[in-house]
C-alpha cells in the first residue's frame, strides 16, 4: 500500500475524501491527516509518505510554504494541489514546484480514482525502473567486491569499488561480515540468501555478497546511518546461523566511512577477519584492528613422537599429543588457516603410514579418505581438531581389532620362549629384539594381556619353576635350583623366593617335603 497524508484546514473535506474515496482499491491507504504545512512538516521528515492532497491556503503555514521549504526533498512523493475556483493563481504557483496535478474544490471522487490510478502506474513503473537500476548496480558492485576478495589486481579493484561507491553511496556508513563456510553445493542459494537476510537488518540500505573460495562469504553492507546496537546485531546475526547451519559463527568489521576503505578494503584485514573467527570459540566476533599471520609447520619431533605412540598403539598417549597441538595453536591465533589445514592433514596421512605396519592397507586407506574429508569440512579450529581426534581415535579401534589375536599370539609365543630358556638370564629388550617390537609396545601388551609387568612376571615364573624342580628333587642344592631358573646369584635367588612365598628355599622344602634318608642337603 502507498501511503497518503491529507492536508487542509476543512475538516469536512478531509473527513469526505477519506471516507467516500474507495483508497485501498487502488492501493493507497490514508495514514495521515494534519490541517495545516506546520503539521505536515513535522510527519513528512520522519514518516514515508507517498501521495500528498495539498491545500495552497491554510494558517500558520500554507501549502505554498511548505512546497518551498521541502524544495528539492519530494523527488519521490507526488503531490496534488487542492484549491478552490478563485485560488487558481495559488495552484499555477505551485507548478513551479513540480507537483503532480491539481484539483478543484470541491473534490470530484471520479476525478480523485482517475487521478489514483495514474499515481499508482507512475510508482510502480519507477519502482520497477529503481529496482533494476538497484540490481545493474548490485552486480557491478557485486564483480568489484568478488575481485578484491579474489586477490586479482586487488588494489586495481579497491579503487574501482571505492569510486563507485563514492558516487552512488557517498555519505553512507559501511560494515564488513565474515562468514565462514566451504561447503561446496551451497554458493547460489547461500549467496542470494545472505544478499537478502542482510538487506532486511537495522538501517542496511544494501548488502553485497562475495564468495572467497575455499573459506566463505564476504558481505559489504552499505547502510543509512551507523547503528551502534550490538544487541540487535547480535540476535539477527544468531538467527542467521540457526537458519544455515554450514555456517558456524560470524564476524564484523567496525562501521567506517569512505574516507577509511583503504584500510578495511586492504587485503591484510580482509585476510585477518576469517583468521579471528577461526580460532575463537564464540559465534560472533567484532575484528576491531588487521591480524598479521605467518605459516605454521608441525615440529619433526612432534610427529616422531606422535608416530612412536601410534606404532606403540597408545591411544590415550596419542589423543593427549594432539591435545598439545591444540593448545599450542590456540596460545598463538596468528597461523594461516591454510597452513594449520595442512598441518592435520599431515599428521592424518603420518598416522596413517605408521598405521599401515599393523593393519590391512585398503581399511587404512579408506580410514584416510574420509579423515580428510571430514577434517577438510571443518571451519573452525575446535570443529577441526575434534574432527581430527575422532578419527585418530576410530584409527585405535581398527588397530585394536586387527591386532588383539596377533597380540595374544605374541605374548603366547613369547612366553612359551621363556620357558623354553628359564635357566638363562632373558631381560624384555632381548625379547623385544627377538621378536622384532619395541620394547614399549611389548611392554605394553604384556602387561596389557598378563595383568601384570614384565619384570613381576618374571619373578613369579622363575618361583614356579624352582618349586616343580623341588618338588621332583627336594635333594638339590640351593646353587643348582638358583642356576636351573635363570640366576647366577643365590642369594639374589633366595631372596626372590622370600618375596615370592614368603619362606627361603631351605625353609620351603623343609616344610614341604619330609627327608628321603634322614638327612638334608647342606645349603650352599
Amino acid at each position: 500500500m502507498f501511503t497518503v497524508m491529507l492536508v487542509d484546514d476543512e475538516q469536512l473535506l478531509r473527513e469526505g475524501m477519506r471516507k467516500f474515496i474507495p483508497w485501498e482499491e487502488h492501493g493507497f491507504q490514508v495514514k495521515f491527516e494534519v490541517s495545516n504545512g506546520l503539521e505536515a512538516l513535522h510527519y513528512l521528515q520522519r514518516e514515508r509518505i507517498d501521495l500528498i492532497f495539498l491545500d495552497v491556503r491554510m494558517p500558520e503555514m500554507t501549502g505554498l510554504e511548505l512546497l518551498a521549504k521541502l524544495n528539492g526533498s519530494l523527488s519521490n512523493v507526488h503531490v496534488v494541489i487542492l484549491s478552490g475556483f478563485n485560488e487558481f493563481d495559488y495552484a499555477r504557483e505551485a507548478m513551479r514546484f513540480h507537483v503532480t496535478d491539481y484539483l478543484l474544490k470541491p473534490v470530484v471522487t471520479d476525478e480523485v480514482t482517475a487521478l489514483l490510478r495514474r499515481i499508482r502506474h507512475e510508482k510502480e513503473q519507477a519502482i520497477l525502473k529503481q529496482a533494476e537500476s538497484k540490481r545493474t548496480l548490485d552486480r557491478l558492485l557485486q564483480a568489484e567486491w568478488f575481485r578484491l576478495q579474489s586477490d586479482t589486481d586487488a588494489i586495481g579493484s579497491r579503487q574501482d569499488l571505492t569510486e563507485r561507491l563514492t558516487v552512488h553511496y557517498p555519505h553512507h556508513t559501511y560494515r564488513i561480515a565474515f562468514l565462514p563456510c566451504i561447503a561446496p553445493d551451497l554458493h547460489d542459494r547461500t549467496q542470494g540468501g545472505l544478499a537478502e537476510y542482510f538487506a532486511n537488518m537495522p538501517d542496511v540500505e544494501t548488502a553485497i555478497v562475495a564468495e572467497k573460495p575455499h573459506a566463505g562469504y564476504f558481505v559489504l553492507l552499505v547502510m543509512n546511518r551507523a547503528n551502534r546496537q550490538h544487541e540487535e546485531w547480535s540476535e539477527r546475526s544468531e538467527a542467521l546461523l540457526q537458519m544455515t547451519p554450514a555456517m558456524t559463527g560470524v564476524v564484523y568489521s567496525p562501521l567506517f566511512k569512505l574516507e577509511s576503505s583503504e584500510t578495511y578494503f586492504s587485503n591484510m584485514y580482509l585476510s585477518g577477519m576469517p583468521l579471528r573467527l577461526f580460532y575463537s570459540g564464540a559465534n560472533l566476533e567484532y575484528a576491531d584492528v588487521a591480524i598479521s599471520h605467518s605459516s605454521y609447520q608441525l615440529p619433526e619431533s612432534w610427529t616422531a613422537e606422535l608416530a612412536r605412540l601410534v606404532s606403540d598403539n597408545n591411544r590415550i598417549h596419542a589423543l593427549q599429543k594432539l591435545s598439545e597441538l591444540y593448545f599450542a595453536l590456540r596460545s598463538s591465533p596468528n597461523y594461516a588457516i591454510g597452513s594449520v589445514r595442512a598441518a592435520y592433514d599431515e599428521l592424518l596421512q603420518l598416522v596413517s603410514k605408521q598405521a599401515k605396519t599393523m593393519v590391512e592397507k585398503g581399511a587404512i586407506d579408506s580410514w584416510l579418505e574420509t579423515s580428510l574429508a571430514q577434517v577438510r569440512a571443518a571451519i573452525r579450529l575446535k570443529a577441526l581438531h575434534d574432527a581430527a581426534g575422532n578419527r585418530l581415535s576410530a584409527l585405535f579401534d581398527q588397530i585394536d581389532a586387527a591386532t588383539k589375536n596377533t597380540s595374544r599370539r605374541l605374548i603366547k609365543e613369547m612366553k612359551q620362549f621363556i620357558r623354553d630358556h628359564i635357566a638363562e638370564p632373558i631381560l624384555l629388550s632381548d625379547l623385544a629384539a627377538h621378536f622384532r617390537v619395541s620394547i614399549e609396545h611389548l611392554s605394553y601388551l604384556f602387561k596389557k594381556e598378563e595383568g601384570i609387568n614384565f619384570n613381576q612376571y618374571m619373578k613369579q615364573l622363575r618361583v614356579v619353576t624352582a618349586k616343580a624342580i623341588i618338588a621332583r628333587d627336594c635333594n638339590i642344592r640351593i646353587y643348582e635350583l638358583a642356576l636351573a631358573v635363570g640366576y647366577q646369584d643365590a642369594k639374589h635367588f633366595s631372596k626372590v623366593f622370600r618375596e615370592c612365598t614368603g619362606m627361603a628355599p631351605r625353609e620351603y622344602i623343609e616344610r614341604t617335603f619330609a627327608p628321603s634318608d634322614g638327612g638334608w642337603p647342606k645349603e650352599v
